[in-house]
């Protein structure tokens, strides 16, 4: 009864001083499960008060795991990147779950507050003997926004990893960043050939979000229009079309690709690049 008065209290959307304090206190309560649903509750009611967020940083230190990344993502959900906030969430990054560690370093992400801190703390799991960790801080690195050589080189040294979706998410995060140097191009670039089609295409999709057009970038990305996926092949086609509103030169060069592959069962891809390229990006 305790978790679904809880529930029904987010449901309604009531974030007045009382509701607050009734969620604020079942975060005390002795069944977990009700601890975890009031957490998600404050979440959802949107209410950032000193009360909750003080409330939601002494539930990062509960003894269940599962209770400490709740409250990690009922933080980053409330939007509140106070310095109390964000150091809580950092000292999370180093809980001995796995699960904790890599749930914290997304709810940081999410937070959007690129303190030296944080970044530096993210940077560290980057290392993680955990893959799934590795990957959730470069995602979350990429989603703080921070392009410097501190958060950019080890997220290019990731593009290598053993696990496929480690290199992924460090695309993600590069595209995210807009860093478009030449040693970032190059390294994504050369992820266009991984053995894996989502790590094809989401290197794909990261050229696209850089918007560095050079010929050989081009000629890559119009290859894949032709890959063995389909999922590729529409990356492929999202990158072209971003490049092509910066460069004339690659809507030549998807026209030609078309011309010459008219009995192809990918044409429709390369229709679908020179359409956002030319008409309306993001169609």
């Amino acid at each position: 009864m305790r978790w679904r008065a809880a529930i029904a209290l987010s449901k309604l959307g009531n974030s007045s001083p009382t509701a607050v304090s009734a969620l604020v206190e079942l975060l005390s309560d002795e069944d977990s499960d009700v601890r975890w649903r009031a957490a998600i509750a404050l979440s959802k009611l949107g209410n950032s008060s000193p009360t909750a967020v003080s409330a939601l940083v002494e539930l990062l230190s509960d003894e269940d795991s599962s209770l400490r990344w709740r409250a990690a993502f009922a933080l980053s959900k409330l939007g509140n990147s106070s310095p109390t906030a964000v150091s809580a969430l950092v000292e999370l990054l180093s809980d001995e779950v796995s699960d904790v560690r890599g749930r914290a370093a997304i709810a940081l992400g999410n937070l959007g507050k690129s303190s030296p801190t944080a970044v530096s703390a993210l940077v560290e799991l980057l290392s993680d003997e955990v893959s799934d960790v590795r990957g959730r801080a470069a995602i979350a690195l990429g989603n703080l926004g921070n392009s410097s050589p501190t958060a950019v080189s080890p997220l290019l040294e990731l593009l290598s990893d053993e696990d496929s979706s480690v290199r992924r998410s460090a695309a993600f995060a590069l595209g995210n960043l807009g860093n478009s140097s030449p040693t970032a191009v190059s390294a994504l670039l050369e992820l266009l050939s991984d053995e894996e089609s989502l790590v094809r295409g989401r290197a794909a999709f990261a050229l696209g979000n850089l918007g560095k057009s050079s010929p050989t970038a081009v000629s890559a990305l119009v290859e894949l229009l032709s890959d063995e996926e389909s999922l590729v092949r529409e990356s492929a086609a999202y990158a072209l079309g971003k490049l092509g509103k910066k460069s004339r030169d690659v809507v030549a060069a998807v026209a030609q690709w078309i011309e010459r592959h008219q009995d192809s069962e990918y044409l429709g891809h390369g229709i679908d690049a020179l359409w956002v390229a030319v008409v309306e990006e993001g169609s």
